[in-house]
């Protein structure tokens, strides 16, 4: 089976769970953003260690995966968006402290209370 095969069906799958097991597409859609966000710390890590981490990095995928949601239909962004929206804002700002400081972070914070 072809790469673009599986991702329609993967795509038909999650939007059919978005509409009759809600459940189940909240369990299947964090595992997979979990998922991403892993991969994404792992890309980040071995660009740094290279000296050549681009901002566009972050930036480009965290597009992806809010692309990919909605591509899931209206049921799935009503689900997940907000959620999703919160763990990838967390992701961005703890990944530019963990980069250029701390103190980055700690402004984020305060900035949203």
């Amino acid at each position: 089976m072809g790469s673009g095969k599986r991702k329609r069906k993967r795509k038909e799958y999650m939007k059919r769970l978005s509409r009759v097991d809600s459940d189940k597409f909240v369990r299947e859609w964090r595992k997979r953003l979990e998922s991403w966000l892993h991969e994404m710390k792992q890309d980040i890590i071995y660009f740094r260690n290279q000296k050549n981490l681009r901002p566009s990095l972050i930036h480009d995928r965290i597009k992806e995966i809010l692309v990919e949601l909605r591509s899931y239909g209206s049921s799935a962004v009503e689900l997940e968006y907000d959620n999703t929206v919160n763990l990838l804002s967390t992701f961005y700002f703890e990944t530019y402290a963990d980069l250029f400081g701390r103190h980055l972070y700690r402004l984020r914070i305060s900035m949203n209370t």
